[in-house]
């Protein structure tokens, strides 16, 4: 008579108490999943305003100094290619900079539960 089923409350309780852990571990993953994506978000986007404001305005007038030096006589042409190549990849890493802000910013609002 004095039990009063004490042995399923137990159960229940360590079952309530089971489920607030998982809760708590559940919410801390998932700040933690935010934080990591706002990192990744701000990295890449700078990385990508790197490119907007300086390197790539840079990789043009080199270009057009060589192609004029060329054109006055005092490079080659192999001097040109290799200067078209490296403006290349400049634009290359800038498209490659735009494609990670951009899945940056897919996987922050994924984590901020935006998307699914």
């Amino acid at each position: 008579m004095r039990d009063r089923n004490q042995g399923e409350i137990a159960a229940a309780h360590a079952r309530r108490v089971s489920a607030a852990a998982q809760l708590d571990a559940t919410r801390l993953t998932a700040q933690a999943e935010i934080a990591a994506a706002r990192v990744r978000d701000d990295h890449a986007r700078q990385a990508a305003a790197v490119y907007t404001t300086e390197a790539r305005a840079l990789a043009a007038q080199n270009l057009t100094v060589v192609s004029q030096t060329y054109e006055l006589g005092r490079a080659t042409v192999f001097d040109v290619v290799a200067e078209q190549r490296r403006y290349l990849d400049v634009e290359r890493a800038f498209t490659n900079a735009l494609r990670e802000a951009y899945e940056a910013r897919q996987a922050l609002r994924r984590a901020l539960g935006e998307l699914r």
